[in-house]
């Protein structure tokens, strides 16, 4: 169950926060450090006005993301969507104006499930059981970005609410572990029946912003910063034969995130044979990041009462960087060769876990009536670094990116013309621009 809630505090701002791209991938890992890159039409979605394209993202996967601008500058509109929006009703993006646009997903629906089972034969022990689920998956979400002055700003806030897990009904009954709803089970053998309800929910709010602009800062012209806080919940109960309560849980969380990136976004023009032209991108940024989460399981006494808890929190807390971005761009005409990597330590991370757990060996095992408390901090640890290369490669209006697969700067060869060592590429998009932008 709070895994549930860590996904819904994460895709709540989703759309501000993230754009998988491959060049963005293979350009320093920031989109907000690429402003001549389309992928920022998600964090930006006046930047509508700058791009006209269909593109498909993630070819290889054999079910891409894709996206589709179309209209005259100040009057667009885009279109998206994938696998994670397969079942929204709308994905837009519509400029205001040259300067001002919206982006809207809306997600709406409704599960009713109905099972029953009947024991027809000819006998006094004659059994039957059935079951109704119903949920619902709503999911709505806005962004307003707009331009003023030299500086990019988008706002934004979500909603979600979908079906959450019934602990009690895992495994039973023919095995339903879920989603769960508000659910009936009922069950006759013979003259007596017998009625089981119980009712689960998640659920998370939250808004987010993020802002660009020139900005002067040692070696650094431009500045991105964001901000996104997300609250969610997810509450289960179950009652056996109208009275027995068995499980009442109350699960919550909240999220911050904080970021600051001061870059720089340079075309180098090189008299080159092979090279028209290399754009060197690189930034230097700091993370605030604080998790909470606190669970409330109720437990019956021996009259069958909810009155005993086993309670769980957790917090974590982290101050991130130096983190270091850098990306090369080499321009060989209808070919661009990329390379990228991100580098970041953690300033400062603290961690704090607890656990309470009531005296009931029928549940807890050995552990009834004990108490688990866990607390780990520290100073420049649990840092990362990542790197990733690839291609670009430009057909008239057609172009398609590539991230490189790691081994190819191995075995590129064999790679290329098939052998044990895998694929060429890891993740492609195409991207077809309609004329003038």
């Amino acid at each position: 169950m709070r895994n549930l809630i860590a996904i819904l505090l994460i895709l709540t701002c989703s759309a501000l926060t993230f754009a998988g791209e491959s060049r963005v991938s293979t350009m320093g890992f920031h989109v907000g450090i690429l402003p001549d890159d389309n992928a920022n039409v998600y964090l930006f979605p006046q930047t509508i006005n700058n791009f006209k394209f269909v593109q498909f993202e993630g070819v290889n996967t054999g079910s891409p993301d894709y996206m589709l601008i179309v209209g005259d500058k100040g009057d667009r509109w885009g279109l998206y969507g994938g696998w994670d929006e397969r079942n929204d009703f709308i994905n837009i993006i519509k400029s205001l104006n040259e300067d001002a646009a919206v982006q809207l997903g809306v997600r709406l629906t409704t599960t009713s499930i109905e099972a029953k089972y009947d024991n027809n034969e000819d006998s006094p022990g004659n059994a039957s059981e059935s079951l109704t689920n119903k949920y619902k998956d709503i999911s709505i979400t806005g962004v307003y970005g707009f331009n003023k002055g030299d500086a990019e700003i988008a706002i934004g806030a979500g909603y979600i609410q979908g079906p959450g897990l019934i602990d009690a009904l895992v495994g039973y009954p023919w095995n339903y572990d879920g989603p769960h709803g508000s659910v009936t089970y009922e069950s006759t053998s013979g003259t007596t029946t017998q009625t089981d309800e119980g009712e689960a929910k998640a659920s998370s709010f939250g808004v987010g912003a993020v802002y660009r602009r020139p900005f002067n800062f040692l070696l650094f012209e431009n500045m991105f910063a964001s901000f996104n806080y997300s609250k969610g919940s997810e509450t289960s109960q179950f009652t056996m034969d109208g009275d027995v309560d068995v499980e009442d849980i109350e699960l919550s969380g909240s999220n911050l995130s904080a970021t600051v990136t001061f870059f720089n976004h340079k075309n180098i023009p090189i008299e080159s044979k092979y090279i028209k032209n290399t754009l060197l991108v690189y930034g230097l940024g700091a993370d605030l990041e604080s998790y909470s989460f606190s669970g409330d399981v109720k437990l019956p006494d021996a009259n069958g009462d909810l009155k005993n808890s086993a309670e769980a929190s957790e917090s974590d807390f982290m101050i991130g960087g130096p983190r270091f971005h850098l990306g090369v761009e080499g321009d060989m005409g209808f070919l661009n060769l990329r390379f990228g990597l991100m580098r970041m330590i953690r300033f400062y991370s603290k961690e704090e876990y607890s656990q309470d757990y009531p005296a009931y060996p029928w549940y807890y095992g050995d552990n009834n009536g004990d108490t688990y408390e866990y607390s780990e901090s520290g100073i420049g640890q649990g840092g990362y670094y990542i790197f990733s290369s690839g291609i670009g490669v430009e057909l008239g209006n057609v172009q398609i990116d590539l991230i490189l697969n790691d081994d190819f700067w191995v075995s590129g060869p064999q790679m290329i013309f098939g052998s044990s060592w895998g694929t060429l590429g890891v993740f492609a998009d195409v991207t077809y621009t309609f004329g003038d932008k």
